[in-house]
């Protein structure tokens, strides 16, 4: 994988082992960090918090492309919104750029939209303001169209291509302000390949 940059995946359904309980739910899938890891990959997880089962993020950032460990900018796990941000210094970057921050969300499909982008924009706001000179990639499976929110805010989706093919719709996204990016359709992965 000697051009990949970083991994964004999203509905990971599992736990970690000797995670609290939720309301007496029992996890379906209890994996170890050390299962998930990938070679020459930083990984990041975030779990579902406020259920045993489904959610979860994962973000994993090529050892090669960063020049130093990425970090955990924020995280939010709500029952409307979940999303995990990376910052991550690759060793070339846009003139005026400090670092790459990769938010990676899930939103499900029953999710009360208002609500997941007030929180949704709490959460850019913080990232931009901690992070000013940093470019901002927002990925993952939005479970819509579009994102209004995100495009008053000036970024645009580059995945103009369905991506559900039972639907016939695009729910996943790739939101930058930059023109430097681009989204290819690759070979499906998902559990829903038609």
């Amino acid at each position: 994988m000697p051009n990949l940059c970083f991994i964004a995946l999203q509905e990971t359904k599992i736990q970690k082992y000797g995670c609290q309980s939720w309301n007496d739910e029992i996890p379906q899938h209890m994996v170890t960090d050390e299962a998930l890891q990938l070679e020459n990959f930083y990984m990041f997880r975030y779990d579902r918090e406020y259920s045993a089962n489904g959610g979860g993020l994962i973000t994993y950032v090529s050892k090669e492309w960063a020049i130093c460990r990425p970090k955990v900018s924020v995280t939010l796990s709500t029952l409307d919104i979940e999303l995990l941000a990376v910052s991550a210094r690759p060793r070339f970057l846009p003139s005026g750029a400090s670092s790459i921050i990769i938010v990676n969300i899930y939103t499900r499909p029953t999710s009360n939209f208002p609500v997941a982008d007030a929180e949704m924009k709490k959460a850019l706001t913080k990232i931009l303001k901690n992070n000013p000179r940093s470019n901002v990639i927002i990925l993952g499976d939005i479970n819509r169209n579009r994102v209004p929110l995100l495009e008053t805010m000036g970024y645009k989706n580059l995945v103009n291509f369905i991506t559900y093919p039972r639907s016939q719709a695009t729910l996943d996204a790739v939101y930058v302000k930059d023109d430097n990016y681009q989204a290819r359709k690759l070979h499906s992965i998902s559990a829903y390949a038609s």
